[in-house]
């Protein structure tokens, strides 16, 4: 699942992507993912949740990437992404602006 938006709104600015997620039954991997893309394409950041993604089953769990968005940022891609056998359920997606300070990239219990 993805989205795309224009990153003109969130320039110079770190945005954080948060949603609820259930899993069931993951083989390989599953996470949400954000990348944030300048002129030409270019990759600006990126974090796909792969050195901390789902596995397994798990009832709901509030998850979040914090990403940087640079000046000349173009698109900002969100979503979720599954690798292998499974099922993912998604619920309260959300994208604000963070403080620098809170650029951490975890995973918090409801």
């Amino acid at each position: 699942m993805a989205q795309i938006i224009d990153a003109s709104d969130y320039r110079c600015k770190q945005v954080r992507m948060s949603a609820y997620v259930k899993w069931e039954g993951i083989e390989e991997w599953a996470g949400l993912w954000m990348r944030v893309d300048g002129p030409e394409d270019e990759v600006q950041s990126f974090d796909n949740m792969q050195d901390r993604s789902f596995h397994g089953s798990s009832d709901w769990t509030h998850h979040h990437i914090v990403l940087p968005v640079f000046e000349n940022s173009c698109e900002i891609f969100f979503g979720l992404l599954l690798s292998g056998p499974g099922k993912l359920w998604l619920r309260d997606i959300r994208l604000d602006v963070v403080e620098t300070d809170s650029a951490s990239n975890s995973t918090q219990n409801p």
